[in-house]
């Protein structure tokens, strides 16, 4: 090989691996731009799932508040039963006791005719 076509052969070489150098630095910033934006993603999705992790706390909140409201009123409920039995046991005895008086005030009137006559 002569002097003249190593020099050619050399640049060449010298071409070719600039060249490589080149495709080689755009690959690396397009893989490190694509990096950054799984990078962002993520910080994204963290941020995302620290918002719904403290709306999923306030719901819990929520319901815990709600259960305990629920049980007061399923005790209030209770009690409003036992009332309404006692008040329908009432209701009962007060008309068992006016049907007395009734009974009472007729034997009565008759006692009164009886002694009228």
């Amino acid at each position: 090989m002569t002097a003249g076509e190593r020099e050619s052969l050399q640049a060449i070489l010298e071409e070719q691996a600039a060249e490589s150098r080149r495709f080689m630095q755009a690959l690396a910033e397009d893989f490190s731009s694509q990096v950054q934006i799984v990078a962002e993603g993520q910080v994204m999705l963290g941020e995302k799932l620290d918002r719904l992790g403290a709306e999923v706390n306030r719901h819990g909140q929520q319901l815990e508040r709600l259960s305990g409201e629920v049980a007061w009123l399923k005790v209030s409920v209770g009690e409003l039963r036992t009332d309404v039995s006692e008040l329908k046991q009432g209701q009962a005895e007060l008309r068992a006791d006016v049907n007395e008086l009734k009974q009472g005030q007729a034997e009565l009137r008759a006692d009164v005719n009886e002694l009228k006559q």
